[in-house]
């Protein structure tokens, strides 16, 4: 199964009769919010989840009409609104939205999503980094190069090739050290396909669940 070739007839299709169907972007949303409450998230007007969505949970794909758009996050037991933005999404361009920082102070982290199809036999990936009490970190394939170097709170990286159908353990450290704070263990990267790792959590904790960790995005495969 194409993930690409149907999110690209997401766009491409058309109507036999009347006026063609307004622009369309494709946007994935994430709850990197530490802490943060179940959400509901919104578009303008319209809800997206249909279930449960809370921290480190991902709204894959979807349709989102191009222009100016109002995400907005609610409270999904209270009601409470928590957060709204503005975004610009271009015609037929992929984004992710990454919800952000504190609970007591959430926001929300819009990057473009480059989904290119890796040369023959490669992966493409790329680092964002979520980690809101975390340092400036190297993101490092462990006994092997750093891919990714001094990426601090809500940077994020190009994507990247390296190869496929590989089991890789990555080291997010300290920059300028050789001592992870964070480890993605035994991480199965597929050929022809794309991958955001992301830093979550926090340092200073004791809650199991909002340790910090990362968490793999598959964006597509080709």
């Amino acid at each position: 199964m194409l993930l690409m070739a149907l999110l690209i007839g997401l766009f491409t299709s058309c109507l036999k009769e009347g006026p063609p169907p307004p622009p369309v972007s494709g946007l994935l949303v994430v709850d990197a919010s530490p802490g943060s409450p179940p959400l509901n998230f919104f578009l303008n007007n319209n809800q997206v989840n249909s279930g449960l969505f809370s921290y480190s949970n991902t709204l894959g794909y979807f349709n989102a009409f191009s222009g100016i758009r109002a995400p907005t996050i609610y409270n999904s037991s209270t009601g409470a609104k928590l957060a709204s933005t503005s975004v610009t999404l271009v015609e037929n361009n992929f984004y992710s939205l990454f919800i952000t920082d504190l609970p007591n102070n959430i926001g929300f982290l819009l990057i473009p999503d480059s989904l290119s199809a890796p040369a023959s036999g490669q992966a493409e990936i790329r680092f964002v980094h979520l980690g809101p009490d975390a340092p400036a970190v190297d993101f490092a394939v462990k006994n092997g190069s750093v891919l990714f170097s001094n990426k601090s709170y809500k940077s994020y990286t190009n994507f990247v090739s390296i190869p496929g159908d590989s089991t890789y353990t990555f080291n997010i450290n300290a920059t300028g050290t050789s001592t992870p704070i964070a480890t993605a263990t035994s991480i199965k990267i597929e050929k022809n396909a794309v991958y955001t790792i992301w830093l979550k959590g926090l340092i200073n904790t004791t809650t199991d669940s909002l340790k910090i960790g990362t968490s793999l995005i598959t964006n597509a495969w080709y």
